[in-house]
């Protein structure tokens, strides 16, 4: 009788002890989006009254990818974007997360030594808020739609899927971020092109008005990048 309860005692510790295990379990990610690799960025020059447009960067004066030092110092800047579905602690989530050009001076007071960085940044919220943003997105509405999240955090170099996951996992058991990230964007017809236009998950208390400052690609661009 002792020998049995004692075997039933170790069981219940051992399968208690699994199920924690499992449920503790790094995020993995189930499905990834097509990387949406190109978008033109717009934004007003406040001299000129004119909008200026760039590559995959929004800036308020023209630049290339070559000028390192503009694109660094923009934080509104991408190399791509995707969506990842991911599985943690047995519920769904959905990571945002895009690859850019980040950068600092050496000495900053006079602008000199510039060094060049790659960085990924990524906001990931539930499957709730993630159902209820693509829906908006695919109304094509015109609205300004927004998901937000306290998980976010970037990791900086080459992007790197293992060390990305990894700090996909602190976020999320520690929500690494004091702020709010948000990403927004809207959808609509315009002059009989489908367009989205949006910006890149940064602080809710930067987030700034689609109309002046945005990236803009076509709606079924957009679509790929969001993972089903």
């Amino acid at each position: 009788m002792k020998r049995t309860l004692s075997i039933l005692i170790l069981f219940f510790v051992l399968t208690s002890t699994l199920c924690y295990a499992q449920e503790k379990a790094a995020p993995v990610f189930v499905k990834r989006s097509e990387p949406l690799i190109h978008a033109s960025g717009w934004k007003t020059n406040k001299s000129t009254e004119k909008l200026v447009a760039n590559d995959n960067l929004i800036s308020d004066q023209t630049a290339t990818m070559s000028d390192s030092a503009i694109y660094g110092a923009t934080p509104q800047n991408l190399i791509w974007m995707r969506t990842a579905s991911l599985k943690y602690a047995g519920r769904k989530y959905y990571a945002f997360y895009y690859h850019y050009l980040g950068g600092a001076y050496k000495y900053p007071d006079t602008k000199v030594g510039w060094a060049s960085y790659t960085a990924t940044r990524f906001v990931v919220v539930d499957s709730v808020q993630y159902a209820e943003f693509k829906k908006n997105v695919l109304q094509k509405r015109g609205y300004v739609i927004s998901a937000r999240s306290k998980m976010s955090d970037e990791i900086k170099g080459p992007y790197d899927e293992a060390k990305l996951l990894r700090a996909i996992s602190e976020a999320m058991e520690n929500k690494t971020s004091v702020l709010y990230y948000c990403f927004t964007a809207k959808t609509q017809t315009l002059d009989g092109r489908e367009i989205a236009r949006f910006r890149l998950p940064e602080t809710c208390a930067n987030n700034k008005d689609l109309p002046n400052e945005y990236f803009e690609c076509g709606y079924d661009d957009f679509k790929k990048m969001l993972v089903d």
